[in-house]
């Protein structure tokens, strides 16, 4: 088994004896699970953008329940699961803008999934380890935000509708944005919190799956749009150079 040694794994497990945490959680998989489903509902009508975004939820789902499994049935570091997911998520956040840019730059796009994505495998297996890889968490962030901006200035320049609420990648990027920014601080001082302060991240992670929950309301809003939307509405049928 993995070992519980380091503080921020007691940290983590600390907080998930929380109930305000565990409460928390389950809405977040609750609302993951309602995207999905409307997804699955309309997976032949949504665009593949969308289909990239129900794998996130499908995803994180998959995390939220392994790191339940791990810690409270077989008593392993619930951090595995949810390392795991940082690693594989990566290359996800980067099929959606590719998608969402009609499929150009996509020698930009596969280079930099690539390498931040060798970049948490190395922090995971040698670095951060069964550790919060916070390093990691902290490079999607900034990359996810990077993309959000870019397809931001897109839109406001191009305005292919003034029926924002109409494109369904409007809803996805929001969500992402809102998302990442909001815990862009937190991934920043999580290692100081923890180690120097000696912080137990308790409100942090409360607040940190408060705003997954919001991240998924939007996407599952998204993924309904989607379903109902032309394809002549789709952000993804043009992309000019940004």
């Amino acid at each position: 088994m993995a070992p519980l040694v380091t503080r921020e794994c007691h940290v983590h497990l600390i907080v998930r004896e929380n109930v305000l945490y565990q409460i928390v959680v389950i809405l977040q998989i609750i609302f993951a699970g309602i995207g999905l489903f409307v997804a699955l509902f309309r997976w032949r009508k949504i665009s593949w953008v969308a289909r990239w975004a129900a794998l996130l939820l499908l995803l994180s789902i998959t995390g939220d329940v392994s790191s339940y499994v791990l810690y409270h049935v077989f008593r392993i570091n619930p951090n595995l699961g949810g390392n795991t997911y940082g690693v594989v998520v990566i290359s996800v956040y980067g099929l959606i803008y590719y998608q969402a840019f009609n499929r150009r730059y996509k020698n930009f796009f596969l280079i930099v999934s690539a390498l931040l994505t060798l970049f948490a495998a190395i922090n995971f297996i040698f670095i951060q380890k069964s550790a919060l890889n916070s390093y990691t968490s902290l490079s999607v962030s900034i990359l996810v935000t990077c993309y959000g901006l870019m397809y931001f200035y897109w839109l406001i320049r191009e305005l292919p509708t003034t029926q924002l609420h109409r494109l369904p990648m409007f809803w996805f990027n929001s969500a992402f944005m809102f998302y990442f920014a909001g815990t862009l601080i937190l991934n920043v001082s999580t290692t100081y919190l923890v180690n120097v302060l000696k912080d137990d991240l308790s409100v942090f992670w409360i607040f940190h799956n408060v705003l997954g929950i919001i991240e998924f309301m939007l996407i599952a809003v998204g993924l309904w749009v989607d379903g109902r939307t032309e394809r002549d509405h789709n952000l993804t049928q043009k992309a000019p150079a940004i």
